[in-house]
């Protein structure tokens, strides 16, 4: 959201990492069972960096979320929509200001 002008700024970075991505992770820190329950993460800069081996719920594919992702400046983002997809799918209380945000930027398309 931050790369789209969505939010002034960011207090957290969420990676999802595959194959050789995902190994190189390892080398910077130590994956653990995601606070998700759903895969590894692996947290960097007191938790500000997290980098995750899978996303979520077995509803979603990491390969295709990196294959289909945007890419801006060079740099590979989920798609927006499924970015909504899946805060909806957490609900959680954090999530409800960029759930509201994300739906009047699609409404505004």
């Amino acid at each position: 959201m931050y790369a789209h002008n969505l939010k002034n700024e960011f207090h957290d970075l969420d990676i999802i990492a595959r194959e050789d991505a995902w190994e190189s992770a390892k080398q910077l820190g130590t994956p653990h069972p995601s606070l998700l329950k759903h895969g590894l993460e692996i947290d960097m800069d007191d938790g500000k960096i997290q980098v995750f081996n899978k996303w979520i719920s077995d509803n979603w594919d990491v390969n295709e979320l990196i294959d289909d992702a945007e890419v801006i400046e060079g740099i590979r983002f989920v798609r927006l929509d499924k970015v909504l997809s899946s805060k909806l799918e957490l609900s959680r209380t954090k999530d409800i200001k960029d759930i509201e945000t994300l739906r009047i930027y699609f409404k505004n398309l």
